[in-house]
């Protein structure tokens, strides 16, 4: 039963890693011109596309990061009162990297389909 349960999360961690490589790929290609065309010619746009650019990823890396500590905690409070087993761990493992990523699969859906919309523009 855990090791279903585990081999499920694992599973779906690595379909949703390959979602998110799509989305970012999509990402890069709509961005890729803004951010060159920032760096040959500086404008107040290419410097908007480059700070937001930037923000988006350091917000998501710290909202991962604070989601990850909560549920850290909360695991560890749990195997304070009920005994850890090396598959449960695992598991858990597997949970918590999943909601530190959240964040970030997150931003970079939301981006793709904003960029994606915008290359199918004529």
């Amino acid at each position: 039963m855990a090791n279903r349960q585990l081999q499920r999360a694992l599973a779906q961690a690595a379909v949703e890693t390959g979602e998110s490589a799509v989305h970012a790929a999509v990402t890069i290609s709509g961005r890729l011109p803004v951010l060159a065309a920032g760096l040959l010619m500086p404008t107040p746009a290419g410097y908007a596309a480059w700070n937001e650019a930037y923000v988006e990823k350091v917000e998501a890396a710290w909202l991962g990061a604070f989601a990850a500590s909560a549920a850290w905690g909360a695991t560890l409070a749990h195997a304070a009162f009920v005994p850890v087993t090396p598959m449960g761990f695992a598991h858990e493992a597997v949970r918590i990297a999943a909601i530190a990523v959240k964040p970030a699969r997150r931003k970079v859906k939301a981006n793709a389909a904003r960029y994606g919309k915008a290359a199918l523009k004529p």
